[in-house]
This record gives C-alpha cells, sequence and structure tokens, in this order.
C-alpha cells in the first residue's frame, strides 16, 4: 500500500542532528525508530507529517549501559535487548518483564499523536546530551 502523503526524509548522523532537524520541523516532524505505528499511520493516512526522522542509524541510541551506577536506555532498544540483558534481568526485574509484551522502548514510551513523540524524543534527547 502506497503512502498517500509527501513529506521530507530526513536521517541524522547523531542525535545533535536530529534534534535540530526535530526543532526546525516541531509538531510537523515524525521520529522512525522502530517503524511499525508510523509506516501503519502513514499508509493508512492517520499521519501527514511534513518531515520524517529515521533515528534507527544513529548508533549511540541503541546503546543499553550502565553509566555512573544508572542504567541508560537508548530510544532505539527493543525490548528483545532489554530481555537479553543480564543487567536488566538482575537489577530491575520488573522492567524485565514488562520488556516480555512490547517492541522497542522508544516507541512505547513517546507514541502518541499531534508530533508529540517528535518532541518528547528531542526533549530527552537534548536533556541526554546535555548530561554528558
Amino acid at each position: 500500500m502506497p503512502i498517500p502523503c509527501e513529506f521530507e526524509y530526513h536521517k541524522p548522523p547523531d542525535v545533535r542532528r536530529a534534534v535540530e532537524i526535530l526543532e526546525r520541523y516541531g509538531a510537523q516532524a515524525a521520529v522512525l525508530a522502530g517503524g511499525t505505528d508510523l509506516l501503519v499511520w502513514l499508509k493508512e493516512g492517520l499521519a501527514a507529517p511534513r518531515a520524517v526522522v529515521n533515528v534507527k542509524g544513529i548508533t549511540e541510541l541503541h546503546a543499553l549501559e550502565v553509566r555512573e551506577g544508572a542504567l541508560y536506555v537508548g530510544a532505539c532498544v527493543t525490548f528483545t535487548k532489554l530481555l537479553e540483558s543480564a543487567v536488566v534481568s538482575n537489577r530491575l526485574p520488573l522492567l524485565w518483564e514488562c520488556s516480555r509484551t512490547v517492541g522497542s522502548v522508544g516507541s512505547a514510551v513517546s507514541v502518541s499523536s499531534n508530533g508529540s513523540a517528535s518532541r518528547s524524543f528531542a526533549s530527552v534527547a537534548r536533556r541526554a546530551s546535555s548530561a554528558r
């Protein structure tokens, strides 16, 4: 099924560039991370963003690691990766248990309408970048 709307497609190389693009388009941008929900919405005409920002290729968004005693979970980490993590199963058993029923962290945390997912991603990415 073809996608019935036109949009600009962006595939930024890093979080900084993704945030710039998302801030430029605001609520008119959609983030493509896992893709399942967004692609369905596009094909069914339920979403018509001016820009789609594919963040799947941003390496740091796939990170699942302990930093300074806290678990860092990148927006593109899948629940499969959480399930396979000994750190998650040992330290955060509730997160591990919840991971058995859903697809990706970024989509589960930020899926909603009217571009708020894009704003959520930009906000979280900005805070993560400034915390370093």
